[in-house]
């Protein structure tokens, strides 16, 4: 029984933020039973990193989502809650480890309409809850934490936890007071249950002179908490089919691009208050001001609010183990992992679905109409149902796929690494293939006959092949070194490090081209191509003549750049700031 903690005020959460830059069986066979931390005691009630389940009480619904890490890692996704506990707790936060509890709840109709994220750290013998914060925005943070799961846990036991509780509303003046604890651990009344060596944990807190509502939570090993009750109601867990309504597609006005106004963000600086991020892939701009980023060094994917400054984590989520790419379709983030696993989530951070994928993914999913088309590195070309994860099609054509998909209308083209340019239409059927010299990049040209162009990985020959059969149009030198080709109306534009490109898709020969200086990024649709400079965006036309230029700091390029448009507007990253650019 841990001693009773002096009550005291702590410091305001903000204050350390700165010193931070580093059900049942039928869950089991249905999202497959996850090794635990331990295979005994209380951390092996815990699931895996990244595992998902959902709640339902009949009315709302709770999608749930476990993160288990080490501390340093899940405090850096934040809240600044979770870092203030591990202070007040005195813990070493390179060597506690941890987990996350994050949940989205929904009602009938599909809104979000709260959001609660739970932190517990994990110790010998012992699963403390530290955080816990619900989505009206109040907060309490225990320390020691919550004795949740303790080593003499069994049916019949009781145990009791003491300590200092620290209470932030959501308005009002937070407070700090003593807490008090009792836990009884009882058996499930279910067959399954039992088998599964599974405890129903009752609480009764006492805050300060004041009890709270009691709680009673359904632990098993291996799958975290699979039932609980508290004042709101009783909720289980669900493997119930869902289906969730998709976005039309929507892209980013090229037609306005001359009045895009630039703002800056701060990102990876040293500070108070400042996030350290690092993007597997180029991070998307929303339209009510805020972005979507898949870490790649840590495990998190972060929904960001560019309206403040510095720049705020709204939500933070968990695909598992480590993430190996991603796209984002409008309302969607698509995230691939070293799992095998494809998992979606919705603009507020709620996962959707997860589906098995054939090998690991390390090219971006692509949209093809209502589905995802993926490829792995087994040379699988499989298309998901973006509404239910549902796998639609599936091909593999050849050896492992490394170049970027591309999609035209109703067609997707991919091409392996054994040199087979392969094309497949919505239904999956596949229409041509062609042997070809393996690519390093590809892009589809925009018109009434398209053409894919790839260029030829080792060397400076650009090609074009007809989409509708696959037959080579043309070949010709490509004298940009290009490291992205990407579709205007009416021209191909090869970027390369120095010298940007356009060509005629018809023909091959060379409409314009721009040697204004090194650029490490571009983007382009319409009639305008936008370049990532060191120091600014630069605005070009279907000519090549330099329109506009936008001023932008975002750090030493060369180390990170990405440049990436949205129906939200342009947003450039570097690795110590976020430029934003919208229309007005």
């Amino acid at each position: 029984m841990p001693n009773r903690a002096a009550n005291r005020r702590p410091p305001r959460p903000g204050l350390w933020v700165g010193a931070l830059t580093v059900v049942l069986f039928i869950l089991s066979a249905t999202l497959g039973q996850p090794p635990a931390l331990t295979e005994s005691g209380p951390a092996a009630y815990l699931p895996a990193d990244g595992f998902r389940v959902r709640f339902t009480n009949g009315t709302d619904t709770r999608a749930s989502e476990w993160a288990v890490d080490e501390s340093a890692s899940l405090a850096q996704a934040g809240p600044l809650h979770f870092a203030t506990s591990l202070t007040l707790g005195q813990l070493d936060w390179a060597a506690t480890p941890a987990a996350r509890l994050s949940t989205v709840v929904t009602n009938t109709a599909g809104q979000a309409t709260g959001r609660a994220d739970d932190f517990f750290t994990i110790g010998s013998g012992e699963v403390r809850a530290t955080v816990e914060m619900d989505g009206a925005g109040s907060s309490r943070i225990f320390y020691p934490g919550l004795l949740e799961l303790a080593s003499t846990m069994a049916a019949g036991r009781t145990w009791v936890s003491d300590g200092t509780v620290w209470n932030l509303p959501a308005t009002g003046k937070d407070v700090t007071t003593s807490y008090h604890a009792v836990y009884t651990a009882s058996s499930p009344t279910t067959r399954d249950g039992l088998a599964r060596r599974c405890l129903v944990i009752n609480r009764q807190l006492t805050i300060g002179d004041t009890e709270d509502p009691p709680t009673a939570k359904t632990w098993c090993p291996g799958l975290g908490m699979v039932a609980f009750a508290n004042a709101r109601g009783s909720w289980q867990a669900t493997t119930a089919a869902e289906e969730f309504t998709v976005a039309a597609p929507a892209e980013f006005d090229w037609s306005s691009a001359e009045r895009l106004q630039f703002s800056r963000h701060t990102i990876n600086e040293i500070g108070k208050g400042i996030i350290q991020v690092s993007p597997l892939n180029p991070p998307t701009a929303r339209p009510d001001g805020t972005a979507v980023l898949v870490q790649g060094i840590w495990g998190d994917v972060l929904g960001l609010n560019l309206r403040a400054e510095p720049v705020q984590i709204t939500w933070r989520a968990r695909p598992g183990q480590n993430s190996t790419t991603s796209a984002a379709f409008d309302d969607r983030t698509l995230v691939a992992n070293t799992s095998r696993q494809l998992v979606a989530y919705d603009s507020n951070g709620r996962w959707l679905w997860q589906s098995a994928l054939h090998d690991v993914a390390i090219v971006a999913p692509v949209r093809l109409a209502g589905n995802a088309v993926v490829a792995t590195l087994d040379g699988s070309v499989t298309a998901y149902d973006l509404a239910s994860g549902a796998e639609v099609w599936s091909h593999r054509p050849g050896s492992e796929i490394r170049v970027g998909l591309e999609v035209s209308g109703d067609r997707v083209v991919a091409a392996d690494q054994a040199g087979a340019l392969t094309c497949y239409d919505i239904n999956g059927v596949q229409r041509w293939s062609a042997a070809v010299e393996p690519a390093s990049v590809l892009t589809i040209s925009k018109g009434s006959d398209p053409v894919v162009v790839t260029r030829e990985a080792g060397s400076n020959w650009l090609n074009a092949y007809s989409l509708t059969d696959g037959h080579r149009v043309w070949r010709v030198r490509d004298t940009s070194s290009a490291k992205e080709l990407f579709a205007m109306d009416g021209r191909v534009v090869a970027r390369g490090n120095t010298v940007t490109t356009s060509l005629n898709p018809a023909t091959g020969a060379t409409d314009w081209v721009w040697g204004g200086g090194r650029t490490f990024a571009g983007a382009g649709g319409g009639d305008r191509v936008l370049l990532l400079a060191s120091d600014r965006v630069i605005l070009l036309d279907e000519t090549g003549r330099q329109l506009k230029e936008w001023p932008v700091s975002v750090g030493v390029l060369e180390s990170a750049a990405y440049l990436s448009a949205d129906r939200g507007g342009i947003l450039v990253y570097g690795p110590q700031g976020i430029s934003l650019g919208v229309l007005p």
